[in-house]
């Protein structure tokens, strides 16, 4: 391998060692018995935003980037705020949210 493509699996490997890393921690003052997130509205302007731009479903910047990939990722398998289709997280959302990368319309 050269020197950038080791660099590039090195990339790959954290991206998916830190989206393990966050569908293992429990949520705060939970037990074995907790979820691993907590359930909360969102607060209105957020709730707009995602109406207008369902793919920012990590951060709400106005931008599909790396944090809602990674959120995305978080959530695999399961109903969450990038779970685009209704069906749980998996590789339909995952290509809905690759095909609107960059600034929300």
């Amino acid at each position: 391998m050269t020197t950038r493509q080791n660099a590039w699996t090195m990339i790959a490997a954290g991206l998916v060692l830190s989206a393990v890393i966050v569908t293992r921690t429990p949520a705060q003052g939970g037990g074995e018995d907790s979820q691993p997130f907590s359930s909360q509205v969102a607060p209105a302007s957020m709730q707009e935003q995602e109406s207008v731009c369902p793919w920012d479903c990590a951060d709400f910047d106005g931008t599909v980037g790396i944090n809602d990939f990674l959120a995305l990722l978080a959530q695999w398998g399961s109903p969450g705020s990038c779970d685009f289709d209704g069906g749980g997280v998996g590789i339909i959302d995952f290509l809905d949210l690759l095909a609107h990368w960059g600034p929300c319309p």
